[in-house]
């Protein structure tokens, strides 16, 4: 029977446990039903940080991909210039004041026969407005169309990229989920044929048991161990696989919760 990982849902807003203003793509919460826990770990490969679970990782993932986060910028970048392309159909509207404030002095005789200085000041304001509209600019409607266009093209590059991120997610998450449980069964298959190969060491030492099968189980008990520690260094892999899904700039040794569901 195929084994099939099922991931969990992931909860974002408000009073949430990982409330976060990330964008997540919503094909990303689809089809997704919760999970138990099963963490599976080597002694000699200690998480650095606490086991993460698939909400985790894609809250990560939405907040830290480089590839989808610069999805989403060049869509908004698109976005604005779409609602740009409309300025050259809107209406135009100007409007000016100015305001002047002048004096002047001149002299002039008084009615008892003396010159005297007689000063006038003056005080101006004014203010025009100005509105046009083009009725038809073919050129703007065909930069809205093109605005738009780009629009529509940005928007699929995203719903690629968010598919694309999710997949190599889906499948790093699964990678050291897999390699985590496959060194919990390479450990106990590796004491079984240690105990197996002590067994038949004293029973050879004690002359009841042929030099073959003391050797052929030595042999595989050998085996047992390089596969043991294979598996450490296919965790390491998916480990760092996981680590660049994320968008993390360094490695780190990560540790995931999950179950296997068989369908």
């Amino acid at each position: 029977t195929p084994m099939i990982l099922t991931p969990s849902p992931v909860t974002v807003g408000r009073g949430s446990k990982h409330s976060s203003s990330a964008w997540i793509p919503r094909q990303w919460l689809r089809g997704m039903t919760v999970m138990g826990t099963l963490c599976l770990t080597s002694a000699n490969l200690v998480a650095d940080t606490a086991p993460l679970t698939w909400q985790d990782c894609v809250r990560l993932a939405a907040q830290k991909n480089p590839d989808l986060l610069s999805a989403v910028r060049a869509m908004e970048a698109s976005r604005a210039k779409y609602r740009g392309s409309y300025n050259g159909i809107l209406p135009q509207l100007n409007l000016s004041h100015s305001y002047t404030d002048s004096s002047s002095s001149r002299s002039t005789l008084l009615a008892d026969g003396t010159t005297g200085i007689v000063t006038s000041k003056s005080k101006v304001w004014q203010a025009q407005g100005a509105l046009s509209l083009d009725l038809i600019d073919v050129n703007q409607w065909a930069t809205i169309e093109s605005a738009g266009a780009s629009l529509r093209q940005s928007d699929a590059n995203r719903q690629v990229a968010s598919s694309t991120v999710l997949l190599n997610l889906y499948r790093a998450f699964a990678g050291v989920l897999y390699s985590q449980e496959q060194i919990g069964v390479a450990s106990h298959i590796r004491d079984l044929w240690s105990t197996n190969a002590q067994m038949v060491n004293l029973r050879y030492q004690s002359g009841r048991e042929s030099k073959g099968n003391n050797m052929r189980t030595s042999a595989e008990f050998l085996q047992a161990d390089t596969a043991l520690t294979q598996a450490g260094r296919d965790l390491r892999v998916t480990q760092q696989q996981l680590s660049q899904a994320l968008g993390r700039d360094d490695f780190s040794v990560l540790a995931v919760t999950g179950t296997w569901t068989t369908e």
